[in-house]
């Protein structure tokens, strides 16, 4: 092990008590750009059709573009690392976040789509770069600032889906997917200090710093030929299959039978506060845990209640849309905790943070388009079962991922 690199990490370690709360509180503020653009579109779709002529399929696919750029952007992001450093990697996709939004929003006809692809890619390497950062900053409390990250990320995808409808009511759809350009800004703004606050505290190398002192003897190996990284992988896939489909269809499954726009904008708000309180709760539960099998077996357990009510039971939508909010909160936790609970350092991190969710994002691209497709020739019925199998292939995944072991040699 690096002495100096040992010290260092010890001296950083040491300082967790005021600067460490500070540097989470700027991954929180950084976390809080990669959700609201994504889910401000879907309450307001119905205005995003009327001023753009799109159909239910073609908005299916506009939510899709996104989360298959973002798996292509965390593909991305282990050359990025590698080329411009991690701090470097986030203030460029910040950057570029701020840009493409603003030609989503603000420039007429293929603005949309550039923009769209623009964000997707922005969000895929700021999702694969801060695990490996949280993992690297605070390797002993690594799960449960990676809790407070996901809690920030559902979060932002709540209050979005909450004011979309309001504010595009009171100004138009672009203002509503435009305003998170203020986010953006403060971002930036809390990332440079950042950087220069650990600089100030971290004096190792470049390669130290990426991948940490305590990685001396960890083995190499390749995630893309290790079966558990395929668990992560798939699981982290197969839940946010299910995020991205309700988050771009719940608001219309419910408009389909018979509940206002503004209503079921209020019931996506508290699908999302109800993924905020799950991802808070099953890290007070799990905390440091290694693990994670029965939590994961819950989480199946909580989806299939909420789509199963939903489809039997419509009229009590509220109820069955915060179960599915719970479901959808606790799985997205576990599938970012596994990134660091089965990695032994910031390399394998960065490794399993680009595979999971390069191709986990692919995964979950399909879910709109499909559900949509379906909603538009079967019925919304057949997309609640089509789900609910998708949820059961998640549960099996999620016990397989949560046994308590490290990827390997």
């Amino acid at each position: 092990m690096n002495p100096q690199s040992s010290a260092s990490n010890s001296r950083f370690e040491q300082q967790f008590g005021a600067l460490g709360i500070a540097l989470a509180a700027v991954v929180v503020v950084v976390s809080l750009n990669l959700r609201p653009v994504l889910t401000s579109v879907g309450p307001i779709s119905d205005l995003i059709q009327a001023g753009t002529g799109l159909s239910t399929s073609a908005m299916g696919l506009l939510a899709s573009v996104p989360v298959l750029c973002m798996g292509i952007g965390a593909l991305c992001t282990p050359w990025i690392i590698r080329t411009i450093g991690m701090d470097s990697a986030v203030v460029a996709a910040l950057v570029a976040l701020g840009i493409t939004t603003a030609i989503r929003s603000f420039v007429p006809g293929a603005g949309l789509w550039i923009g769209t692809v623009g964000i997707g890619l922005a969000i895929g390497v700021l999702n694969g770069v801060l695990p490996p950062i949280i993992k690297r900053d605070f390797p002993t409390r690594s799960t449960m600032v990676m809790g407070i990250y996901s809690a920030a990320l559902t979060l932002g995808a709540a209050v979005a889906s909450g004011v979309a409808v309001p504010i595009a009511g009171a100004t138009s759809w672009r203002v509503a997917t435009g305003i998170w350009l203020v986010l953006v800004v403060i971002g930036l703004a809390a990332w440079a200090w950042s950087i220069r606050a650990r600089g100030s505290l971290i004096r190792i190398s470049p390669e130290q710093h990426i991948r940490g002192s305590h990685i001396s003897h960890a083995p190499r190996v390749n995630v893309w030929q290790n079966p558990l990284a395929w668990a992560i992988t798939s699981f982290m896939g197969l839940q946010s299959f299910l995020f991205y489909t309700f988050v771009q269809w719940l608001p219309d499954l419910e408009k389909s039978n018979g509940i206002s726009a503004e209503v079921a904008g209020v019931h996506m708000m508290l699908f999302q506060i109800a993924g905020l309180a799950a991802t808070l709760l099953v890290t007070a539960i799990q905390g440091e845990r290694p693990d994670q099998r029965w939590a994961a077996f819950a989480t199946g357990v909580i989806w299939f209640v909420g789509l199963g009510g939903m489809l039997a039971a419509p009229s009590l939508a509220l109820t069955w849309a915060i179960v599915m909010g719970l479901g959808s909160g606790a799985s997205f936790n576990l599938a970012l905790s596994f990134i660091s609970t089965r990695t032994v350092d910031s390399y394998q991190a960065s490794a399993v943070s680009g595979m999971s969710q390069s191709l986990g994002y692919v995964i979950a691209a399909i879910g709109p388009t499909l559900a949509g497709l379906m909603a538009e020739s079967l019925s919304w019925d057949a997309v609640l079962m089509m789900t609910a199998g998708v949820a059961a292939a998640m549960m099996v995944l999620g016990v397989i991922a949560g046994r308590p072991v490290k990827i390997s040699g």
